[in-house]
């Protein structure tokens, strides 16, 4: 739930600056990592947390990215970047929200350690990982061919 309310708040801000997300056209690659991540939570709870923990803390990183490149779309567009709830979403995130859910997801494996399949966590996060590289490379295939 909270995903998707703060995805209504990305989508909001977006909207703010003149980037309507409902009017994009799909990246393939992004439905594909999407796929993988489904398979992998539905799969088994041991899966779900592992890849839950990878996602959550490739999120941090994410994040860094998405500020780097939110602020170069408002200076491009002349937009002021200061005071702008596009940068107070990705401040807020980066500023403990995903550092937040990483760490209390380890607190949770720790906390259940006995009880826990913990290979399967392994793999979960693994799989999710190598998704994840997938989708990055095809972003950065992408963006090369747009420059």
């Amino acid at each position: 739930m909270e995903e998707k309310n703060h995805a209504a708040i990305y989508k909001k801000s977006l909207m703010k600056i003149g980037t309507d997300v409902e009017k994009r056209q799909i990246f393939a690659a992004t439905e594909g990592f999407f796929n993988q991540i489904e398979a992998l939570i539905n799969y088994c709870p041991a899966t779900t947390l592992g890849a839950m923990y990878a996602t959550e803390t490739a999120a941090i990183f994410e994040h860094e990215v998405f500020w780097g490149i939110s602020c170069e779309l408002m200076q491009r567009r002349e937009l002021k970047w200061e005071g702008s709830t596009l940068k107070a979403f990705h401040d807020l995130h980066l500023n403990g929200v995903e550092q937040h859910h990483k760490d209390g997801l380890g607190y949770f494996v720790d906390a259940h350690s006995t009880e826990i399949e913990k290979e399967k966590v392994f793999t979960g996060a693994m799989r999710a990982i190598g998704a994840m590289e997938e989708w990055w490379q095809a972003l950065l295939t992408t963006a090369k061919g747009m420059i």
